[in-house]
């Protein structure tokens, strides 16, 4: 099989069935074999999925040293030395490849990973906006800048990337969730409204968009919004934890003791062993003036966990108002 030969099969099995289908194309690789950049670059990445990461640098140095000029010889090298653990070298290549192709956005992906590896954040963040500049098109650049800005709580110009990323590609599911973190880094209340809104839009079938919004609504005393988000979500998610317990507070804040005390009830559905749901469901009942039925969740949670301390106050509080003393 001649190397344009082995080259199609690398592609089609790589993608197709995985690493391991594709050594039986690196067996006795002939001198056009590890002169060919395509090659070299298929083998070494097979090689790395397959954890042979020794001689997936041997592959790279082919690259590097049969093509100088191109920049994956340098991103693949430096990518190989991190692979085992050699960061200094993979530094030093990465170096020799920003200064020869300072714009390549490979160099500049795997400058990323370099300096994360050498914990320099700032490194890294710098090189995420630079492979911004010269691939504004590609989504990962701003996903590494904003990572990396987040990190070192620069939020200001983390929510601009990540604005200028969703004007690029709006509906990106980890800007979205970037916004609504880097939002509530910086407290934010109208940014996370409006990053969880665009989750919900764009990715309805993710739980994240609703949670995050109801809890921005409660944080904003929108208990209106707050119950109308919930519901929604919980038409999607209809065992959610998290929903369930937002939609008992959110209720409670309302005085809709009713709504809350069915909202506990679901939980209870859900966690018959979790004392959250009797206890809230029991508060709920003394506040409609339904003692009994209290008593009766307060019985049951106690069967549970008969030494919570919440539930005995209730049961005490239930006893005397219903003068059962």
């Amino acid at each position: 099989m001649n190397t344009s030969d082995k080259i199609k099969s690398l592609k089609k099995y790589l993608k197709s069935t995985g690493p391991e289908s594709c050594k039986i194309f690196l067996a006795n690789p002939t001198e056009e074999d590890l002169t060919s950049s395509i090659f070299l670059q298929l083998a070494s990445d097979v090689e790395k999925a397959l954890g042979n990461h020794q001689q997936a640098l041997f592959y790279a140095q082919c690259l590097r040293k049969q093509h100088p000029g191109k920049p994956a010889g340098f991103a693949k090298l430096a990518d190989a030395f991190l692979s085992l653990e050699l960061t200094n070298q993979a530094s030093e290549t990465i170096e020799q490849g920003l200064n020869e192709h300072p714009e390549s956005p490979l160099i500049l992906q795997t400058a990323i990973q370099v300096a994360r590896a050498q914990g320099d954040l700032r490194k890294s963040a710098e090189h995420g906006l630079c492979l911004i500049k010269s691939d504004p098109n590609k989504i990962i650049g701003f996903q590494c800048a904003a990572k990396d800005l987040l990190k070192l709580q620069n939020f200001s110009e983390c929510l601009n990337t990540i604005k200028n990323g969703l004007f690029k590609n709006p509906g990106n599911l980890s800007l979205l969730q970037l916004g609504v973190e880097a939002a509530r880094a910086a407290n934010n209340v109208n940014q996370i409204v409006d990053f969880s809104q665009q989750l919900i839009k764009h990715h309805p079938k993710n739980l994240s968009g609703f949670t995050c919004l109801a809890q921005a609504f409660l944080q904003t005393n929108k208990i209106k919004q707050a119950l109308s988000t919930i519901d929604e979500g919980l038409g999607k998610h209809p065992e959610n934890h998290l929903l369930l317990q937002l939609g008992i507070e959110a209720s409670r804040l309302s005085s809709e003791f009713g709504r809350s005390f069915n909202f506990s009830r679901r939980y209870i559905a859900l966690e018959p062993d979790d004392p959250t749901g009797y206890r809230t469901a029991a508060r709920n009942l003394i506040d409609l003036e339904r003692y009994v039925e209290a008593q009766s969740f307060i019985n049951e949670g106690l069967e549970k966990q008969p030494k919570n301390i919440q539930l005995l106050q209730l049961g005490i509080e239930a006893s005397r108002l219903s003068n059962d003393f």
